[in-house]
C-alpha cells in the first residue's frame, strides 16, 4: 500500500529498508495519541473484551457468537489482533467439548502468528516498569504467594509501528510509520494460550506434528523481540510451550523457568500460564510436590490480571494432584476460591463446587459433595457451563452421589449424560484420532515412531490415569476404537510382527466387550478382584483387593458374610430333598442375594472414582508366554476380519504364521451355502431325507477349510492332536470340525483326526489351573429341545446321565430362587430345553429357561455378583443366525459377547449350540459329553462323543426334524446336521482321565 504522508514519498532501493526503517519508527514521536485516545482505538477493540468477560461467566456460545462478528476475522483484514480473536473463539469451543474445531482455532491464531513473529519489535515500550498499584478486589481469600514477586504494572495498551510501503519496480516507497495502538499483553497471552491448548489437544502427537517443527524454529529465531529486552520473558514462555509440544521436557522446564519473573521481581501477564505448565510438567514426571506447589502459585498472578479460567485449571490440576498424594481433607483453595469468583466469574465459581463435590466424594463426605453440587447448579443456571466440560463433570458427580444414594439407575442416566459429552470432547480420544489420521494420511510415515503411539494411545488405563481423571478413562473404554486399532494391528503385520498382531486382535476383543457392559466393564473389573478365586487373579489385582478391603470396610465385612453363606450352602444338597432343607436353602440364597445387592451397589459407587482396578478378564497374555504353554501337536488358528480381509494366524509351541483371506464377503457366501446344505434353511424347519443323504456340503466345506488354512496339506491334520479356533465375525458360524480335510465323497472331517475346541480370545486358550473337584454336583434342566420332542425322550437322557455320572440331579420346574442365584452355587449345568429367548443375546436371555423372564434369571444376571457361574455349562437348545443358513443375517458378535459374557461370570467349558436339532441324537450326544467330562479334557470327550454319534444308528422317529422321503435315510447320524451345530468353548483345562 503507497500511503503520502506529511514527510511525503521516499524512495529507497530494495535491500535498504529494514535498518531504515526502523530508525524511522524508533524516532517517530509525532502526533503521539494520549493514552485514553491510544486505549479507545487499541485492537482488539472494545467489544472483544467484552465478548471474553462473557465467557469467563460462563456464556460461551454467546462469547463465540460476539467474537464471529468481528470484521477482523475477514483475511484481507487480519492482523495480529485477529490471533485474540481466533484463540477466544477457540477457548469458547474447547470448553464446550468441541475440541477438534477449537483446535482448528488455535492453530489459525498461531499461523497468523507466524506471519508476524517479530511483531513484538515494532511495539514502542515503557522506558521503565513499575509495581501495579491496582488492588485485587475482593481480596484474595485462599492463602499468600510463597514467592516474593512483585505485580508488574503493564499498559493497556502500547502503539505498534506500521511501515507503510509500496514497491514500484525494484525501489521500495516509504510512507510515515503509522502508529496503531494494539493490546499487547492480550496478544501475548493469547499466543501462549493457543499454544498450551494446541499441546492439550495434539498430546503425543504434538512432538511429530510438522507444526510443531516450524513452531520452534520459528521461535529459535532470536530477535523476535528487542534485544536484551524484558519482554524477552513472554518469549521464553512461548519457547518453553513448544518445546514442550516437542517433548523436549528438560529444555521447556527451564525455557519457563526464565520467563517467570521481569527484571528478576515482576510477576506479568504470563507467569500464571509458565507455573501451570510448569506443574504439569512436574506431575508428569511424577514430582507431585513439587507440582502442587506450582499449580498454587499459579493463582496468584492469575488473579492478579483476571485470568479466571487459568485460575479454575490451577485449582483443578492442584486438586487432582492433592487426591493423588493421598492428602486429608478438601484441597485448601477450593472452598474459599467459590466466595472470592462470586461477582467476576461464574465459570470459576462452578468449577470451584464442582471439584470441591468431587473431593467431598472422594473423602466419603456425601452430604458435603451434595451441598457443593447444588451450588453449583444454581451457578450453572442459564449459563453454557451446563453443556461445557464443568457441566459434564458435574453430570459425573452426580452420578456417583446417586449411586451413593442407592439410586443406580438415576447414576446410570448421569453416567450417560456426562459420557455422551466426554466421548466428544475427550483429549485421549483425540490424540488416538490425530495419530490415526496422521498415519493413514501419509504425514506420519516413521513405523516404529508410530507403533510406539498406538501403543501409548490404546493401551488400558492405567492406575495413575484412574487417579489423575476417571473421565478420560471411562471415555476411552466406552468409545469405539476398532478402526484405529486395525489400522494398528495392519502396521505390525506389515513389520512382520506377528506376536504383537496376534495381541492386538485380543485388544480389539477385549475393547469390544467391554463397550457393551456398563461402565465400560469397570464393575465387572471390581467384581473379579472381589470374588474370583485367587488363582485367577495376577499380582497386581490380588494386591488391589487387599487394598480395596482394608479402605471399605463395609465391602470386607460383607465379603466374609459371602463366604460364610457359600460354605453353609455348600453343606445343603443343590435339590434338597425335604421340606426342611429347602426352606434353609431358600433362606440361604436369599440372605446371598441381598448382601450381593450391597456389594453390587458399593461396587457401583467406587466404579467411577479413582481406585485403580486390574482388568482381570479378558486377560492379557504375552504370546511369546502363552506359546510355551502350548503343548506338542497342538495349534491355535486365530482369526480376525476387517472390511478388507480376513487376517489368519497360526500358533504352535514352536511356529507361529500368517495369511490372509481376501474378500470376506466371498467367504460369508461359502459359509452360507454350506450350512444350507447342512439342511439349516430355518430354525423349526424340518430337514428333508434326500438332504441328510446328500454329500454337496463337503465340497464347499473342503474349499472353506483350504482358504482358511492356506492350502494347508493333508499331513498337517495326522500331526495335529488338537486345534484351539479363535473365530472372528461370521467364522463363529463355521463347524470347523465338520470340514472335509480331502475333496472327495468319504473324505475324513477334522474331528476324525483332530480334538476341536473353540475360545473367544487367544488369551482364553491356555489353562487356568482352576480344576473342578471330583465330587462336582450336576444340575439339569429336563424340557423339550424342539417343540415336538416327546417329553419321555428328555427324561429317559436324564435317567441315563444321572446313572452314568454321581450326584447328578434334576433342577425342579418351580425353583427356590432366581435361577442366576442357583447358577451361582452350580458347578455344572446341563439345560436339556430350547432356548427361544436366545433372540436376546447377548445378555438378556436365561440359560437355564426355568424363569425365563423373571428378574436374577438373565445372563446380566449372571454376570453381576455373587460371582461364579458354573464352571462347566451344557446349552443344547441355543440358537444363533447359523440355523437359516445366514439369510437373516448375523455377524457373529451375539456368540462372541454371550460366550464372553458367560466366561465373565466363572463359565470354563461351555457347549452351545449354533443351530439345535432336538431328537434322540442331541440328547445322546450332550448326555455322552458331559458324563465323560469328569475323566478326560473337554476336547477329548467332545471329540469321543461326535464319533460314537456318527457310528449310531439313527431312528427318525426319534428325530422331530428329520422328514422322511422317497430316499432312504443313513442308518447311523454321520451327517454334520446332528453333530456339527455344536460350538465347545474350553479354556483346555485337562480332566482326572
Amino acid at each position: 500500500m503507497s500511503t503520502n504522508g506529511p514527510l511525503g514519498r521516499h524512495r529507497f532501493p530494495c535491500g535498504v529498508l529494514t535498518a531504515l526503517g526502523w530508525m524511522l519508527i524508533a524516532s517517530t514521536t509525532l502526533d503521539r495519541p494520549t493514552d485514553a485516545q491510544q486505549s479507545d482505538r487499541a485492537r482488539p477493540r472494545a467489544d472483544y473484551a467484552i465478548s471474553c468477560q462473557i465467557l469467563a461467566d460462563g456464556d460461551y456460545r454467546r462469547a463465540f457468537k460476539g467474537l464471529k462478528s468481528s470484521s477482523y476475522l475477514q483475511a484481507p483484514n487480519r492482523w495480529i489482533d485477529s490471533i485474540c480473536i481466533f484463540t477466544m473463539q477457540g477457548e469458547c469451543l474447547f470448553q464446550v467439548g468441541e475440541t477438534v474445531a477449537a483446535l482448528e482455532r488455535y492453530n489459525a491464531a498461531l499461523e497468523l502468528f507466524a506471519q508476524y513473529p517479530d511483531w513484538l519489535r515494532r511495539i514502542r515500550f515503557p522506558t521503565q516498569l513499575n509495581p501495579s498499584r491496582r488492588q485485587i478486589n475482593p481480596a484474595i481469600n485462599w492463602g499468600a504467594s510463597r514467592r516474593r514477586a512483585i505485580i508488574g504494572q503493564f499498559p493497556n495498551s502500547l502503539p505498534s509501528f506500521q511501515l507503510n510501503q509500496a514497491i514500484q519496480g525494484n525501489q521500495i516507497v516509504l510512507g510515515r510509520p503509522d502508529a496503531r495502538p494494539v493490546r499487547v499483553t492480550e496478544i501475548v497471552r493469547c499466543i501462549a494460550l493457543a499454544m498450551r491448548r494446541r499441546l492439550e489437544i495434539m498430546g503425543p502427537y504434538g512432538e511429530h506434528s510438522p507444526g510443531t517443527a516450524k513452531l520452534n524454529v520459528l521461535l529459535k529465531q532470536q530477535h523476535l523481540t528487542h534485544v536484551n529486552h524484558w519482554s524477552q520473558a513472554w518469549v521464553s514462555v512461548w519457547r518453553g510451550l513448544a518445546l514442550a509440544s516437542a517433548a523436549k521436557h528438560a529444555q521447556a522446564a527451564a525455557e519457563l523457568q526464565k520467563s517467570l519473573l521481569i527484571l528478576g521481581r515482576y510477576d506479568h501477564p504470563l507467569t500464571a500460564t509458565a507455573l501451570l505448565e510448569l506443574g504439569k510438567l512436574a506431575f508428569r514426571a511424577g514430582n507431585f510436590e513439587a507440582a502442587a506447589n506450582y499449580f498454587y502459585e499459579a493463582s496468584f498472578p492469575a488473579a492478579a490480571y483476571d485470568q479466571y479460567v487459568l485460575i479454575a485449571e490451577a485449582f483443578s490440576w492442584g486438586s487432582a494432584t492433592h487426591m493423588m498424594r493421598g492428602l486429608p481433607g478438601i484441597y485448601p483453595p477450593l472452598v474459599p476460591a467459590s466466595s472470592w469468583a462470586n461477582r467476576d466469574s461464574r465459570h470459576l465459581q462452578a468449577a470451584m463446587f464442582v471439584r470441591t463435590a468431587e473431593e467431598a466424594l472422594h473423602l466419603g463426605e456425601p452430604k458435603v459433595a451434595a451441598t457443593a453440587l447444588l451450588q453449583a447448579r444454581r451457578v450453572m443456571a442459564r449459563r453454557d457451563i451446563a453443556i461445557g466440560r464443568i457441566g459434564a463433570r458435574h453430570a459425573f458427580q452426580a452420578a456417583i452421589l446417586e449411586f451413593n444414594d442407592g439410586n443406580k439407575e438415576s447414576g446410570a442416566k448421569f453416567f450417560a449424560n456426562a459420557m455422551a459429552f466426554q466421548r466428544k470432547a475427550s483429549l485421549w480420544i483425540n490424540h488416538v484420532a490425530l495419530v490415526d489420521t496422521a498415519f493413514m494420511s501419509g504425514q506420519l510415515r516413521v513405523t516404529g515412531v508410530v507403533d510406539g503411539l498406538y501403543e501409548r494411545l490404546l493401551r488400558d488405563p492405567t492406575p495413575k490415569d484412574w487417579a489423575h481423571d476417571p473421565m478420560e478413562c471411562f471415555a476411552i473404554l466406552t468409545t469405539s476404537l476398532e478402526l484405529p486399532m486395525e489400522h494398528w494391528l495392519e502396521l505390525s503385520i506389515d513389520r512382520r510382527e506377528f506376536e504383537k498382531a496376534i495381541q492386538i486382535t485380543d485388544r480389539i476383543r477385549r475393547h469390544r466387550f467391554y463397550r457393551t457392559l456398563p461402565v465400560g466393564g469397570r464393575v465387572l473389573a471390581f467384581r473379579w478382584i472381589l470374588q474370583a478365586p485367587d488363582g485367577l487373579l495376577n499380582d497386581t489385582a490380588r494386591l488391589q483387593r487387599q487394598n480395596l478391603l482394608a479402605k471399605y470396610p463395609q465391602l470386607a465385612a460383607t465379603s466374609r458374610t459371602v463366604a460364610q453363606l457359600r460354605q453353609q450352602l455348600s453343606a445343603v444338597p443343590l435339590v434338597p430333598d425335604n421340606e426342611e432343607a429347602t426352606r434353609q436353602q431358600q433362606k440361604l440364597l436369599q440372605m446371598l442375594s441381598a448382601v450381593s445387592q450391597q456389594q453390587e451397589l458399593l461396587l457401583h459407587r467406587i466404579a467411577l472414582r479413582r481406585e485403580p482396578a486390574e482388568y482381570v478378564f479378558p486377560p492379557q497374555q504375552d504370546v511369546k508366554e502363552l506359546q510355551k504353554t502350548i503343548p506338542a501337536g497342538q495349534a491355535i488358528l486365530s482369526y480376525f476380519i476387517t472390511s478388507r480381509m480376513v487376517h489368519a494366524f497360526m500358533l504352535s509351541r514352536e511356529k507361529y504364521g500368517h495369511w490372509h483371506v481376501e474378500s470376506p464377503s466371498k467367504m460369508k457366501q461359502l459359509i452360507s451355502g454350506m450350512l444350507r446344505k447342512m439342511g439349516n434353511h430355518e430354525s423349526n424347519s424340518n430337514v428333508a431325507s434326500r438332504e441328510l443323504g446328500d454329500s454337496d456340503w463337503r465340497p464347499l466345506g473342503h474349499q472353506i477349510l483350504m482358504e482358511l488354512t492356506n492350502e494347508a496339506d493333508v499331513g498337517v491334520w495326522d500331526k495335529l492332536d488338537e486345534l484351539v479356533v479363535i473365530p472372528d465375525g461370521i467364522l463363529w458360524y463355521v463347524p470347523f470340525e465338520a470340514l472335509a480335510i480331502e475333496n472327495h465323497e468319504n473324505a475324513t472331517p477334522i474331528i476324525g483326526k483332530s480334538r476341536v475346541r473353540y475360545a473367544p480370545l487367544v488369551s482364553l486358550a491356555y489353562p487356568t489351573r482352576r480344576h473342578m473337584s471330583p465330587q462336582a454336583d450336576t444340575a439339569v434342566v429336563v424340557g423339550r429341545l424342539f417343540p415336538r420332542d416327546d417329553q419321555a425322550v428328555a427324561e429317559g437322557a436324564f435317567d441315563r446321565l444321572q446313572t452314568g455320572l454321581p450326584r447328578t440331579v434334576r433342577l425342579p420346574d418351580k425353583l427356590s430362587a432366581p435361577s442366576g442365584l442357583i447358577a451361582s452355587v452350580c458347578q455344572r449345568l446341563v439345560v436339556l430345553n430350547d432356548i427361544t429367548d436366545a433372540g436376546l443375546a447377548p445378555y438378556n436371555w436365561s440359560p437355564v429357561s426355568l424363569d425365563r423372564g423373571k428378574a436374577g434369571s438373565t445372563v446380566a444376571s449372571w454376570i453381576a455378583l455373587p460371582w461364579g457361574a458354573p464352571q462347566q455349562l451344557i446349552l443344547p437348545g441355543f440358537h444363533t443366525a447359523a440355523e437359516n443358513g445366514l439369510k437373516k443375517g448375523g455377524n457373529g458378535n451375539e456368540v462372541f459377547l454371550t460366550l464372553c459374557g458367560l466366561m465373565s461370570a466363572g463359565s470354563q467349558t461351555i457347549l452351545i449350540s449354533r443351530w439345535r436339532t432336538g431328537g434322540q441324537t442331541a440328547y445322546d450326544l450332550t448326555r455322552e459329553f458331559t458324563q465323560e467330562l469328569p475323566h478326560r479334557s473337554a476336547s477329548a470327550a467332545w471329540q469321543r462323543s461326535v464319533q460314537l454319534m456318527m457310528r449310531s444308528p439313527l431312528d427318525p422317529e426319534q428325530e422331530p426334524r428329520v422328514e422322511e422321503g422317497d430316499e432312504e435315510l443313513s442308518s447311523t447320524a454321520d451327517h454334520p446336521f446332528f453333530w456339527a451345530g455344536y460350538l465347545l468353548v474350553d479354556t483346555g483345562d485337562v480332566g482326572d482321565e
